[in-house]
């Protein structure tokens, strides 16, 4: 059986990107993960595209709320009591991935046992267009 991944997302005000976030995740090589999604009190349609996703995918997302606004730390806690995987991912509402990212991720947390963490190089973007980017080294020291 492989191994389970769970990603944690705290969305809030993200009605407009969320679809796309979600897609990634549902384009993914790797099939066996789950989505824990926690509506942080958003005041656009975030809950109502989340809740689409989980009436659509009841066996893959899971969408909790918060009553009022707590912040990304509180919400991301929340999801993470919910997780059942054997790894967790992060993703927010605004981000994409590679179809390939769990598969990468997985394959690496399992033949590498000394590596706990994996991350990649991240580009920063907006409706202009890639504005910066981040750098990690290939292999820590």
């Amino acid at each position: 059986m492989s191994k389970k991944v769970s990603v944690i997302m705290g969305i809030y005000n993200c009605g407009e990107t969320l679809g796309e976030a979600l897609g990634c995740i549902i384009n993914q090589t790797y099939t066996n993960w789950e989505v824990i999604m926690c509506d942080d009190h958003s005041s656009d349609n975030t809950a109502q595209i989340a809740n689409q996703y989980v009436q659509k995918y009841p066996e893959k997302f899971v969408l909790l709320k918060n009553k009022e606004n707590h912040g990304l730390n509180y919400t991301l806690n929340k999801c993470l009591k919910v997780a059942s995987g054997d790894y967790i991912a992060r993703m927010d509402g605004d981000d994409l991935c590679s179809n390939n990212r769990f598969e990468k991720e997985v394959t690496i947390l399992e033949e590498q046992k000394d590596i706990a963490i994996v991350s990649t190089d991240m580009n920063f973007f907006d409706e202009k267009g890639i504005w910066g980017r981040t750098y990690t080294e290939a292999y820590p020291t």
